[in-house]
């Protein structure tokens, strides 16, 4: 269990209840003591502090940076502790004293962060059942049994408060989901929110073009990079295989990839848990939304097409793990595609004769006729106006796409060992990402077709809309380096991927 407070943080204690199999969290790499996991310039409007790794005692409550008692201060508190961020935040900006301190009646955790409303009587302090809206600035006090927990919010739309924390992160961001007054995603129960009256932040309007990507570094290890930059996510990923992530529709992302033991790791961008269910080696999985959780498309170590679902959000636990095998043998060393539709999942895979085929549900399956070139495998999304549509490298060198069941050949050429990536765009359609048979990067759909000249070493590549039908295309090249293009830009992020391993690039 992690702690935290003054002193300490405490992280949810969560109950996993599966079909035969015991998941587990997954904890990751941690980023050495005092690693600046977000620069102040780039949260607050920039008017932020930077928020440290705790090291190897992050999640825990010791601290690795120990007591702030220098003169000038590097520390306001514990270092490095989720209340020592927003002690120093309220400080460098003047807005005043941030400290915890409880009734005598809470012995030792009247010290923790649950109670910085108690101990800081210049701030004002607005309980969550008050329904006070949080602006930028603003102090997320949780609750719980023992130290609780604070977080710095950064921005609020309808339905997010989006937040900045400290040994509770990787990443350094936390969200929280706001629905019918109700907040959920916390480790402990949101308590309510203190405000600075020298706080004068509002809550204008957040931009909503920004991509994330997800993607395997040269480390092996699972990162993620957005407007903040390059962060470690949890865990490391098994050689050969390729993470996926999708975009929540209020907010953040969610995040599955095969584990070094084999198992595959669901979760998002706060933790994983290990399902304890294990893939066919050579194979990859698929990763969709569903309206309480996630499913996974994958194939099991007995050649079949499975599908797992987990039903709630790895977060908010319990989190129920069950698995339904297709009874559909899939073609060796290729990976299924999936798309979640109001009348349930649909599944696309290569089958043992080499064509494309559609699934439903276990047995019912369709075989599209589409011979798949030799190493690749389906994609799929759900377009714009609700219907969904698969995309597959033929065996003739050209694009195929089935949109509910009509398969056609677009005619246009694509590199036959390599697999495109699909996006549905908010026009009603779907834009699709291939790479050309000389390895340019090229797209075609809803919003038309393009071709960057400029970028000549594709080896695998992901491309995300956003609400504006924009698009973005995350591409690794022969060099192993992540490049970012868009219709007028392209830039290389100087970040080295493991070499062939596609990233995947959402708008969050």
């Amino acid at each position: 269990m992690a702690m935290c407070g003054v002193t300490a943080l405490m992280t949810p204690s969560v109950a996993f209840g599966t079909t035969g199999t015991t998941p587990v969290p997954v904890e990751g790499p941690q980023a050495p003591c005092g690693t600046v996991l977000l620069s102040g310039s780039s949260w607050l409007f920039g008017h932020g502090v930077d928020s440290h790794s705790n090291g190897v005692d992050q999640y825990s409550g010791n601290s690795c940076g120990g007591l702030g008692t220098g003169s000038p201060r590097v520390l306001y508190g514990y270092g490095y502790q989720c209340v020592e961020l927003a002690a120093r935040l309220y400080h460098a900006l003047g807005w005043g004293l941030v400290y915890a301190n409880g009734p005598a009646s809470a012995g030792q955790y009247r010290y923790g962060a649950k109670y910085i409303p108690e101990g800081s009587p210049k701030l004002q302090f607005h309980s969550v059942a008050s329904n006070y809206i949080p602006v930028p600035g603003d102090l997320l006090i949780e609750g719980g049994s023992q130290w609780g927990h604070v977080a710095v919010v950064d921005y609020v739309t309808s339905n997010v408060i989006a937040t900045v924390e400290q040994n509770a992160s990787n990443t350094a961001w936390h969200y929280y989901f706001v629905s019918n007054h109700h907040i959920t995603g916390g480790y402990d129960p949101v308590r309510g929110f203190v405000h600075a009256p020298k706080n004068h932040f509002t809550n204008a309007p957040v931009p909503n073009d920004d991509y994330e990507t997800v993607f395997v570094a040269n480390t092996q290890s699972l990162y993620s990079l957005g407007s903040a930059g390059a962060s470690p996510l949890h865990g490391y990923v098994a050689p050969s295989t390729t993470p996926v992530a999708v975009d929540r529709p209020n907010g953040g992302y969610r995040v599955a990839y095969i584990g070094t033991n084999s198992d595959i790791i669901v979760g998002d961008f706060t933790g994983g848990l290990d399902t304890r269910t294990a893939v066919l080696s050579g194979t990859n999985i698929a990763l969709a939304n569903t309206t309480t959780g996630l499913d996974v498309a994958f194939v099991g170590t007995n050649g079949d097409v499975v599908l797992g679902t987990a039903d709630t959000p790895v977060a908010s636990g319990p989190v129920h793990w069950v698995t339904t095998d297709f009874n559909v043998v899939a073609s060796p060393a290729t990976t299924p595609a999936l798309v979640v539709t109001p009348k349930g999942p649909q599944v696309a895979y290569v089958g043992s004769n080499g064509d494309a085929w559609i699934a439903s549900s276990p047995g019912v399956t369709t075989d599209t006729g589409v011979i798949v070139a030799t190493g690749t495998s389906p994609v799929g999304t759900i377009r714009g106006n609700g219907d969904w549509e698969f995309v597959v490298t033929g065996a003739n060198g050209h694009v195929w796409t089935d949109v509910k069941g009509v398969t056609t050949d677009t005619g246009v050429a694509d590199a036959v060992t390599s697999t495109p990536a699909i996006t549905s765009t908010h026009n009603g359609g779907a834009e699709i990402a291939y790479v050309t048979p000389d390895h340019h990067v090229a797209t075609l759909g809803a919003l038309g077709a393009h071709l960057w000249t400029n970028v000549t070493t594709t080896t695998a590549l992901s491309i995300a809309s956003s609400s504006h039908n924009t698009y973005e295309v995350a591409v690794n090249t022969n060099k192993s380096q992540l490049w970012l293009a868009t219709p007028t830009a392209v830039r290389s992020t100087t970040l080295g991927l493991r070499a062939g391993t596609p990233p995947t690039i959402l708008a969050v």
